[in-house]
């Protein structure tokens, strides 16, 4: 049988456990959501040369554009793409 003294000692360690695993739980990193996390900084950063006006577009009316899909995920040329859904790394 287990002591009074240990008992209440496994009783401390579970507590401080309880007291770390929302902690834990919270910290893991929620997936990627375009319009959470990635929308936002295009918008931020990139829309005024990569946008809908052609005058302020890097590259003239042919330049890349990140406010359409369809444009943002075109070849750029030689099989480079801005924006390669489903795999951040490239």
């Amino acid at each position: 049988m287990l002591s009074p003294s240990h008992l209440l000692r496994s009783a401390r360690r579970f507590r401080a456990l309880l007291w770390l695993l929302p902690g834990a739980l919270a910290a893991a990193p929620a997936p990627v959501d375009f319009n959470r996390d990635i929308r936002p900084i295009l918008f931020a950063k990139c829309i005024r040369c990569h946008g809908p006006d052609e005058h302020e577009r890097k590259g003239g009316e042919n330049g890349l554009r990140l406010d359409l899909r369809a444009a943002a995920l075109e070849d750029l040329g030689g099989g480079g793409f801005a924006i390669t859904p489903g795999h951040p790394e490239k």
